[in-house]
């Protein structure tokens, strides 16, 4: 499988470049880092650079009236 065959780039969860595997508990890993970390591949034991982006959102709704 080639880098250009895996869908890593700007997922929901971590995607190994190496292999492809998608590591379903992706929000454990390095809890307290924002940018870019090393990550292990569960599936595989490849290194890859991985990078946490985090955006923030808002809603609003009607304060209830007494």
């Amino acid at each position: 499988m080639t880098d250009t065959d895996i869908d890593h780039d700007c997922t929901n969860e971590i995607v190994c470049p190496y292999c492809g595997h998608s590591e379903r508990d992706s929000w454990e890993c390095s809890q307290d880092t924002i940018g870019a970390f090393e990550h292990e591949c569960s599936e595989c034991g490849e290194v890859m650079m991985t990078e946490r982006e985090m955006s923030i959102t808002y809603s609003t709704w009607k304060k209830e009236q007494k």
